[in-house]
């Protein structure tokens, strides 16, 4: 497949230009240098042509893979809705919200496993699925956490709305500088957390941190010694080098294996204890 931009018209007068430009040179090439000058051209003209075809053929083969991934993402979708049913749309799924294959994944753990205390870092959709699941499964008590105050309040509004208040917090928590290991990062004010005693899943997909700087680090350390006994974790956006590092690191010094490396847009880990 031919990306479409490259068949427009505006592409096709820029390889018109080139051409008149390319043979003009030559022509003053051949006429300063002779034959030399000519070949010289031509050489040109072969290496820009071949860095062309490579770029045609990368941006082929990476244009084949977005489809193929886009259509896994509809099946999860179409999956996804079909066995959650909502009541109404949710947020969003995507972007800064869970990706739709991670939400299946976390709608399956959730159903499986049936967890009694579930922590949320980062709130949104991913609080509407598991209240629906704790609904569902007759079971269980979710709190998330958040930075970002109205998007706190959007997620209560909306969770309201889906019929799913009961056993359900979303707590505001503001960034300040936490302390881990000599190096300081940026997360959730842990007095927020101190109530919480035991957690059976917890879910680290905040806060933000696109950059990779580790300020996600704190809820690995933070919260080592409240996991239950069979408690699992799972760490959202490991494509990102230094927080995959960090997960396997914690994993392998806290008694935890990575279950599976489930291979969806965010390379999502699955965390559970060690037998």
């Amino acid at each position: 497949m031919i990306p479409y931009r490259f068949v427009k018209a505006k592409w096709l007068a820029i390889m018109i230009i080139c051409l008149v430009l390319w043979t003009a040179i030559t022509w003053v090439a051949f006429n300063k240098f002779g034959f030399a000058g000519f070949l010289l051209m031509i050489a040109v003209m072969i290496f820009v042509f071949l860095y062309l075809l490579v770029e045609l053929l990368l941006r082929s083969v990476n244009q084949k893979h977005t489809d193929t991934m886009n259509f896994e993402q509809i099946l999860n979708v179409v999956g996804f809705y079909t066995a959650l049913q909502p009541k109404i749309p949710l947020f969003q799924l995507g972007r800064f919200a869970v990706a739709p294959d991670t939400a299946a994944l976390y709608m399956h753990l959730l159903q499986l496993h049936k967890p009694e205390t579930i922590v949320e870092l980062g709130s949104g959709t991913s609080t509407i699925i598991s209240g629906y699941m704790c609904q569902r499964n007759g079971k269980g008590r979710v709190i998330a956490i958040d930075d970002d105050e109205h998007w706190t309040q959007d997620t209560r509004n909306m969770l309201e709305t889906h019929g799913l208040g009961e056993n359900i917090e979303v707590r505001y928590a503001p960034l300040v500088p936490v302390e881990i290991d000599g190096r300081k990062f940026n997360w959730y004010d842990p007095k927020v957390l101190e109530d919480i005693k035991k957690i059976d899943l917890l879910l680290v997909d905040g806060p933000k941190d696109s950059l990779d700087a580790g300020n996600r680090n704190p809820a690995l350390d933070l919260l080592a010694d409240r996991l239950s006994e069979n408690a699992i974790v799972l760490a959202d956006d490991t494509d990102r080098p230094k927080w995959k590092k960090k997960v396997y690191e914690w994993g392998e010094k806290n008694g935890f294996e990575v279950d599976a490396p489930y291979p969806n847009m965010h390379e999502t880990l699955i965390l559970k204890r060690k037998k």
